[in-house]
């Protein structure tokens, strides 16, 4: 039954409440309601998507079987589009264009709405013809190519200057060259390009054009992709290679023969994330290393670097070159005033960079770059070799101690526990950290040196950690007011070597999570398994002091992994039915909980994520959360 009347809400009230609402609700109430029809709507409609496919085949296997006619017309229109894409025919081609799930009409007539479009599977051309006049983003994904001519998605480029966001997703065919002059000559203000495993064009005129275009944006995302080695724009400004050919040079194997870069500068570029493969067949000269970084020395105003060294490793030449590209000026003596090519950096992320083995100072190479760079806000590295070199460069005075807020080290091997509790101690504007691993003695180190100090002894065994449990002040980590975000593994390793699961254990896990909760500011702890091993974790049960996160009343998500392993002699510290019903009472603004817990009275996992999700809390025993 359709309500029909509504106590008086403003419109802007009600858009409000709209927004918090998911598609599949807002479908419901405009079923219902007639008076919220014109109000949700819009809401709605913010999303579309295009996707062919056979009508018949789609509505014959009963997938819109819940879908049924009415003489409501909101709720028909409703209906339709809400209907899940149809998935696509495989024996469609070009001269057999198939129905959509959503008619031709009911797109233009809707089309005022759409603010996010995204296009995949044939689709006829009349689609590409209708404009969107609130169109922000647009997302060509799987194959978009049109049943008609490939000119179409330029037309749909004309018809649509106010995208500020393209996303070009493992599409199977490249863009012609009009599509991208159409986007730098009349697209009014694009903000972000993106371009993931798609093909490129080999032809020189089409690549111009791409180059060209990517002058027009903020944000550059290259990842996947096969580029050539050349970039042509107009008031070029040249900038050689100086990698030569030569026999016994590693270089030219990765890189190929070297040749002169024509290439623009890219003025508005503050993000650049790069991830150039190689053609495996060598048919053309891909977009090596070098030119990268040349590319990137023409983005003057860049903020943020992501780098992904997944397909080359960096030679002492190529080294040498990023890092006098960091410090052009050499004369001044303070590293803080030389002018660098990218002075307002902040952010830089070095994802599988590694150095060649043939290369003597190549346990040098990262701790050169960490020198060169101005002073950042993120950094990030994953993979590699992370040496002590580095370190050094990260804690040196007035350098990125000071200013980092954010700090992902994951899957850098040599990163150690100290290393990490370092951060923590001293970069005291950190927000959020990734980390492999830290043994909980130098969770505690700060609780038992505070201990130490206000009992007057110098012990460091035994006797000093047991005191630290016994009252000792806790002195938190710098980072204590600020860190909303943390994700390490917390390895049960005892501050003396001899003792196992001793109550001297148990002091020991409430010493680290005494420390924890210094960091009253969470709202992301994740204290999952970095590495595959055995080794115990963390005993975070209510017996060992997980009552102590009490003043992590800020926490949204938790994640853990199971304390006991595969490892004998840990009966105990497995999380059950009283840890659980403690985080339910006690954080009160939970949202997402993943980890396993062990209760009779419930048996499987089902049992378990019923409860958390009668106070809609997310819940999983296993499962992987993105960092962010």
């Amino acid at each position: 039954m359709a309500m029909n009347s509504l106590p008086a809400i403003p419109e802007e009230i009600r858009q409000l409440i709209g927004s918090y609402l998911d598609r599949q609700t807002l479908g419901t109430i405009i079923q219902v309601s007639r008076a919220l029809h014109s109000s949700f709507i819009p809401l709605l409609w913010k999303q579309a998507e295009l996707r062919g496919g056979f009508w018949n085949d789609y509505m014959e296997s009963g997938a819109g079987a819940t879908y049924n006619s009415t003489d409501n017309e909101g709720f028909a229109e409703k209906c339709r589009s809400q209907l899940p894409s149809p998935p696509p025919s495989p024996g469609l081609h070009a001269s057999s264009p198939s129905p959509l799930m959503m008619d031709l009409s009911l797109l233009q007539a809707r089309s005022r709405h759409i603010e996010h479009l995204t296009i995949s599977a044939p689709i006829p051309s009349d689609y590409y013809m209708v404009a969107f006049p609130r169109l922000r983003t647009l997302i060509l994904t799987d194959d978009y190519t049109s049943t008609g001519s490939l000119q179409d998605v330029v037309q749909l480029a004309r018809l649509n200057p106010t995208i500020e966001r393209l996303v070009i997703n493992d599409i199977q065919s490249s863009l012609p060259a009009q599509f991208w002059e159409t986007i730098f000559s009349e697209w009014k203000n694009p903000k972000k390009l993106c371009i993931r495993y798609s093909p490129i064009s080999k032809d020189s005129t089409a690549v111009a054009a791409l180059w060209r275009a990517c002058t027009r944006f903020e944000d550059l995302e290259l990842q996947g992709v096969d580029l050539p080695h050349y970039a042509t724009a107009s008031s070029p400004a040249i900038i050689i290679n100086n990698n030569s050919i030569s026999s016994n040079s590693d270089s030219v194997n990765e890189d190929g023969p070297s040749s002169p870069l024509v290439i623009t500068t890219f003025p508005k570029a503050k993000r650049v994330h790069l991830s150039i493969t190689i053609n495996a067949r060598q048919t053309h000269l891909f977009f090596n290393p070098s030119q990268q970084l040349a590319m990137m020395q023409s983005c003057p105003n860049l903020r943020e670097f992501v780098w992904d060294g997944s397909h080359f490793h960096i030679d002492p030449q190529l080294s040498s070159q990023f890092t006098t590209a960091l410090l052009p000026n050499n004369n001044s003596s303070s590293p803080n005033d030389r002018t660098t090519c990218w002075p307002h950096l902040e952010s830089l992320v070095l994802l599988h960079i590694s150095f060649r083995r043939n290369d003597r100072l190549r346990r040098l190479r990262l701790a050169e770059i960490l020198r060169a760079v101005p002073v950042l806000k993120s950094f990030q590295i994953r993979g590699g070799v992370w040496e002590p070199f580095a370190m050094n460069a990260l804690r040196a005075p007035r350098r990125h101690f000071e200013t980092l807020e954010k700090v992902s080290v994951q899957g850098c091997k040599g990163f150690s526990s100290s290393m990490v509790h370092e951060v923590l101690s001293q970069c005291a504007g950190l927000r959020e950290f990734c980390a492999d691993f830290i043994y909980v003695q130098d969770v505690v180190l700060n609780v038992a040196s505070s201990s130490t100090l206000a009992s007057g002894t110098g012990a460091s065994g035994e006797g000093g950690g047991g005191g630290g449990g016994g009252g000792g002040g806790v002195q938190p980590w710098a980072c204590q007011g600020r860190l909303k975000r943390l994700k390490i593994c917390i390895y049960a390793t005892p501050i003396d070597s001899t003792s196992t699961t001793s109550a001297n254990s148990n002091c020991t896990a409430r010493q680290a999570l005494l420390q924890l909760a210094t960091l009253t500011q969470l709202e992301h702890l994740d204290l999952r398994r970095n590495l595959i091993d055995e080794r115990p974790l963390l005993n975070l049960t209510l017996a060992s002091g997980l009552d102590a996160l009490v003043a992590l009343t800020r926490l949204r998500s938790f994640q853990f992994d199971d304390c006991c392993g595969s490892t004998e002699g840990r009966e105990g510290w497995a999380m059950g039915e009283e840890e659980m019903g403690w985080m339910l009472s006690r954080w009160r603004v939970l949202e997402e909980v993943t980890g396993l817990f062990r209760s009779p009275s419930m048996a499987d996992e089902d049992e378990v994520r019923a409860v958390f999700n009668q106070r809609h809390i997310a819940y999983s025993s296993v499962g992987v959360v993105e960092w962010h």
